[in-house]
């Protein structure tokens, strides 16, 4: 029977899934902006997050997919949606929860913390 356990918990392993950590740069990756709309395409900038509302009330938030694809991701802030997002501020960073689980084109999953960026990843090597 322990060798079937080891085998069960060796195969699990196989599929582990874990975020990984960021290198922890000393400033943000990411910077963001308050606005009222989202802005034209050719106006969006790399490595910006635009919270998107007016009058404190945020509806959404959006910024350039961190793989390079440049699709904009949004994602829903107000709590009646089917999906729903939080952002949390950090000392002129910002964080978004849960994690983008990008179902279609690129398929990235990610984290965004305290301004960085953390992929997800198979691991193969944690039992």
């Amino acid at each position: 029977m322990g060798i079937f356990r080891l085998a069960v918990r060796f195969f699990f392993s196989l599929f582990k899934i874990r975020a990984a950590t960021p290198n922890s740069p000393s400033e943000p990756e990411y910077s963001f902006k308050y606005v009222i709309d989202i802005p034209e395409d050719t106006s969006i900038e790399k490595k910006t997050i635009y919270i998107i509302g007016e009058n404190g009330n945020y509806w959404v938030v959006g910024f350039r997919c961190p793989c390079g694809c440049g699709d904009f991701v949004q994602l829903n802030l107000l709590p009646d949606g089917r999906h729903v997002w939080k952002l949390y501020f950090h000392e002129g960073a910002i964080s978004i929860y849960p994690s983008v689980d990008r179902k279609h084109r690129c398929k990235s999953h990610f984290n965004l913390t305290k301004g960085n960026v953390a992929w997800w990843t198979i691991d193969d090597q944690e039992a």
